[in-house]
């Protein structure tokens, strides 16, 4: 059954499909190297580190309003239902980069006694985008996975993996540096892996995520 939020459900499965305008929050931990870590940890420690980071990540966005769609190895993915007829677009972004803040206050903190005990530090990154997805249940009766899809997704997948490669924790697309341009810096186009056209990126104007507190203090 694939739907969209402000749709009804369709009632045979995977012969429809519904999608929706809504800001999406793309978070992948940068932690070295997964394969890395799997080979340096073991399987509790691992599983400990990630589930510290998937809570700072997420907690913040749900408390925001945020919705948890889908966990894919170490990456999440977060939206923000936005309505179609919404024009409060600073106020939007206030909300979501007030989250992404507070993510990294959190990661900070978990720092802290990660660091007094000689564990991997959690450090990741943050893409953001505005579009459509589309959202639902794929698979077998026997086995079915909740998934989503659409060009949104593909591209805040690639957005936030430029982070491990630039200085900036937090980038973003132009649909979503358009709701607040305030609020926003241009860093430039860029080529994604998998989007056909270069894609001009934004970070936060006042970017205090993008700092991580490890980086400050060597």
């Amino acid at each position: 059954m694939w739907a969209a939020r402000q749709a009804a459900a369709c009632s045979t499965a995977i012969s429809g499909s519904a999608t929706a305008p809504r800001p999406g929050r793309w978070s992948g931990i940068r932690t070295c190297a997964i394969p890395r870590l799997t080979e340096a940890l073991d399987s509790e420690a691992f599983l400990k580190l990630l589930n510290e980071y998937f809570e700072c990540a997420t907690r913040p966005a749900i408390e925001a309003g945020g919705e948890v769609l889908a966990f894919i190895g170490d990456a999440v993915l977060v939206i923000y239902p936005l309505d179609e007829t919404e024009t409060d677009g600073p106020g939007i972004t206030h909300a979501v980069l007030k989250a992404v803040k507070e993510s990294f206050a959190l990661r900070d903190v978990a720092n802290v006694g990660r660091r007094q005990k000689g564990l991997e530090l959690i450090e990741f990154g943050v893409g953001l985008n505005l579009g459509s997805v589309v959202f639902g249940n794929i698979g077998v009766p026997e086995r079915l996975a909740f998934t989503v899809i659409g060009a949104t997704v593909t591209e805040v997948e690639r957005i936030e993996k430029l982070t491990k490669q630039m200085t900036h924790d937090v980038l973003a697309s132009a649909e979503v540096a358009a709701l607040s341009p305030g609020a926003w810096v241009s860093v430039g186009e860029h080529a994604l892996n998998g989007v056909a056209r270069p894609m001009e990126l934004f970070t936060p104007r006042r970017e205090q995520a993008a700092t991580t507190s490890a980086q400050a203090s060597g």
